[in-house]
């Protein structure tokens, strides 16, 4: 671009502008709870996780259960970051959502549902039930063909 100085047309400057797209949006992980994670036995964890952009404006995490337990919020980013530590959690279901947005108006979210469980499992019963037992009894008592 040029400019003219409307006065004396002898006079200009020159200005250089490189405008960039960004069409990529922020990066998110949480590493913990682990995707797979869905089924914890446990009474407190720490959220630990990432976000990332070249452009990042802002981010937030939420954990939500019986009420919300925690909410962050940053304009920095973060790698292997302990967003928070849950203590105590009663045996419920959970859910985290981390969001993030860049300069470029770029977003993402990553969800991730979880069940605090510490309630072993219980055998109701090994026996057979009376049905098998007569079924087992009379196929073996028939006689074999010859």
């Amino acid at each position: 671009m040029q400019a003219v100085l409307a006065a004396d047309n002898s006079v200009t400057q020159a200005e250089e502008l490189t405008i960039r797209v960004d069409t990529i949006p922020p990066v998110i992980s949480v590493s913990n709870p682990a995707d797979n994670d869905s089924y914890l036995n446990l009474s407190g964890m720490e959220i630990v996780g990432a976000v990332s952009d070249e452009n990042l404006a802002e981010y937030s995490l939420k954990v939500t259960g019986p009420g919300v337990l925690l909410q962050k919020n940053g304009i920095q980013n973060r790698a292997g970051y302990t967003f928070g530590t849950l203590s105590d959690l009663p045996e419920d279901a959970y859910t985290l959502v981390t969001e993030a947005k860049d300069v470029a108006e770029n977003q993402n979210a990553l969800v991730r549902i979880f069940t605090i469980d510490r309630t072993a499992p219980r055998l109701l019963s090994m026996l057979p039930s009376a049905a098998d037992i007569s079924a087992r009894a009379s196929h073996q008592s028939a006689s074999p063909e010859l």
